[in-house]
């Protein structure tokens, strides 16, 4: 067999109880890393850690909101006394709250929750992950932005909260490379994900609308 490549490594992920997120879980435990599975209720989560345990891995579930600074030191607290270290964040919690809604029509509330989900979240989970990481010596951060960030194709707050991802991933990337951290970012476009499948269902009753 070929060797693990994770082995021995702790890897945080954030909107794991699905998706995207969930398929990264369980491969990085496939591939050896011990893993805190985050999503917004531990009972969500929990089913991606039962499966990582069923093949043999190791993965506890937290149930956070990212927005939060107390449940973000209690992700990484969790993590560092069950798991060790974390090695790899992988920001992949995401959230699509405004709909298909032209600009005019989003609320306050949903502009909000997008840029808090989307880009506060990534960016509060490394202020108290990173530390852990220059400590140890290096790591590696993953922020899940979107095609959204280079093309105008979702609502104005998700774009714009996504393309605030690249650009902070950008920064840090200079920011912290001298401490061995490695930080990048993803950019999907349409996966089929429950999220993705929303969407779609979305921008139909959108061009629907649109058409009557």
């Amino acid at each position: 067999d070929p060797p693990m490549k994770l082995a021995n490594k702790v890897a945080i992920i954030t909107g794991a109880a699905g998706g995207m997120g969930q398929a990264a879980a369980i491969l990085f435990a496939q591939e050896g890393a011990k893993v805190a599975v985050i999503d917004l209720k531990e009972s969500a989560a929990q089913p991606t850690v039962d499966q990582i345990r069923a093949n043999g891995g190791k993965a506890i579930a937290v149930g956070a909101d990212i927005t939060s600074t107390e449940d973000v030191k209690r992700i990484v607290a969790g993590t560092v006394a069950e798991l060790g270290v974390p090695n790899i964040l992988y920001n992949n919690a995401g959230i699509d709250t405004e709909g298909k809604k032209p600009l005019i029509h989003i609320t306050e509330e949903e502009f909000d929750r997008t840029v808090a989900v989307n880009l506060k979240g990534p960016w509060l989970m490394m202020k108290y992950v990173v530390p852990h990481m220059i400590e140890a010596g290096g790591g590696s951060v993953i922020n899940t932005a979107s095609i959204a960030a280079f093309f105008a194709c979702n609502t104005a707050g998700y774009c714009g909260a996504k393309a605030g991802v690249v650009w902070m991933t950008k920064a840090a990337a200079v920011e912290l490379g001298r401490y061995n951290i490695r930080v990048t970012a993803l950019c999907p476009g349409a996966t089929r994900t429950p999220m993705g499948d929303k969407v779609k269902a979305e921008m139909h009753q959108a061009v629907v609308e649109v058409g009557t």
